[in-house]
């Protein structure tokens, strides 16, 4: 079931669309709609695409349906799968995906974000994430930098370019042929490779998004490290100087814990 209203265009802003998928949702769900929703830029194209949830993220949905430009539920592959789906649909100038546990981190990111890109005449932007705490309630920004595919690469982990605080232009998803399904926890790492290398991404210094730290959480799961090897390996980390890795490696953590001495 859907509720359709993607030919619906309200002004000449750019268009941003933005993608949640998400399966058995439904206990943070309600956040993470009610942050697109509530966002203060009104070109806003929001699609949700659903597993085929067992629990209430549906009755959720439904809830918030006449805010949402489009939905549907039903079986699909992972995660990965159903970004790719509303990627195809989508008709945004530019595109985001935001976790079903995840939340934006004030009304006006969106326009901030929309301004940047503009401002700065790139492809797309990453910035801050938030990292949100459940149970302590403890919320600790995450201040970023500048990075390359090199330094990306070297990093050996998405960190420095978080996919939930990335916007870029709706295009480069199809020419990057959108999330590889072979990958079912680690493919955002491996697309933000591809991104780096070929297209104009820029740092933004702002708090995008809040990015929910709990157990069920994939990235607490620890089910990335043997696809995040497979990733690296495939971009080519082995053809690189030992030394010229080692370097990387150290002077960029160390310049991401000095940024954020005080955050923690």
């Amino acid at each position: 079931m859907n509720s359709n209203k993607l030919s619906e265009i309200r002004n000449n802003d750019p268009v941003v669309s933005i993608i949640t998928s998400v399966y058995n949702g439904e206990k943070y769900l309600e956040d993470t709609i009610k942050s697109v929703i509530n966002q203060s830029y009104t070109n806003i194209e929001y699609i949700i695409i659903d597993g085929g949830s067992t629990d209430g993220s549906i009755n959720i949905i439904k809830k918030y349906q006449d805010k949402i430009t489009y939905w549907v539920s039903e079986k699909d592959r992972n995660m990965y799968d159903g970004i790719n789906k509303g990627l195809k649909i989508a008709s945004g100038d530019i595109v985001a995906s935001l976790n079903s546990d995840d939340f934006y981190a004030d009304n006006d990111v969106v326009s901030d974000i929309v301004k940047f890109i503009d401002n700065n005449n790139c492809d797309g932007i990453y910035g801050n994430v938030i990292r949100y705490y459940q149970d302590s309630i403890k919320q600790i920004e995450k201040e970023l930098f500048q990075i390359d595919f090199k330094i990306l690469l070297f990093s050996e982990h998405s960190t420095f370019m978080p996919q939930p605080t990335l916007f870029i232009k709706r295009d480069i998803y199809k020419k990057l042929n959108y999330f590889d399904l072979n990958f079912n926890y680690a493919s955002d790492f491996d697309f933000n490779l591809r991104c780096i290398k070929n297209y104009n991404i820029k740092y933004f210094n702002r708090a995008i998004t809040f990015f929910r730290q709990h157990e069920e959480s994939i990235t607490s799961s620890g089910k990335l490290d043997t696809e995040r090897e497979t990733i690296l390996i495939d971009h080519g980390i082995n053809s690189y100087n030992k030394i010229i890795k080692f370097v990387y490696y150290y002077y960029f953590w160390m310049k991401y814990k000095v940024k954020n001495i005080f955050n923690d």
